[in-house]
């Protein structure tokens, strides 16, 4: 076989093996194999002439990184790349927690502390026992609490000074 052939045949297996690296999990198998075959091809063209291997070795530092590159880059736009892919989601506030807008609701409410707040206890808002944690400082039992912001489901609660 022609060392021209040889050539070529290294480079494109070796690309194909490269996109091959990008797609599955080999932990950089494919890669090494992918550049062994790069060298191989250097290699080759260095026995054909000093040019022919220089050419070569130049051609693969430039055009293996852009491959790479734009596979990165345009593959996931791909009808391919769309079945391979996962989706990327957008997850909203609190979607993880059924009673998220019962929570937001609570905010600016005032509810009595039903277990003693050090800082994290239980209030009464809402009709519900809910948990609590004081924004600052230790609240008696019985005290009365504003919900001033709410994490999840719990709140942040703050005393509220009887006038």
């Amino acid at each position: 076989m022609e060392p021209v052939w040889i050539i070529v045949l290294l480079l494109a297996a070796s690309l194909v093996v490269l996109f091959l690296e990008i797609l599955t999990p080999t932990f950089g198998l494919l890669a090494v194999l992918g550049t062994a075959g790069l060298v191989g091809a250097a290699w080759v063209a260095f026995t054909v002439s000093t040019a022919a291997g220089v050419g070569v070795s130049a051609g693969i530092l430039v055009g293996v990184p852009i491959y790479l590159t734009a596979l990165v880059k345009i593959l996931p736009r791909t009808r391919l790349g769309q079945m391979l892919f996962l989706k990327s989601t957008e997850v909203g506030k609190a979607e993880g927690i059924p009673e998220a807008e019962f929570y937001e609701k609570l905010i600016d409410s005032v509810g009595v502390a039903e277990t003693p707040l050090r800082p994290a206890g239980a209030v009464r808002a809402g009709g519900r026992r809910i948990d609590a944690m004081a924004e600052g400082g230790l609240i008696e039992r019985g005290g009365k609490v504003r919900i001033i912001r709410v994490s999840g489901s719990s709140c942040i609660v703050r005393k509220v000074e009887d006038a």
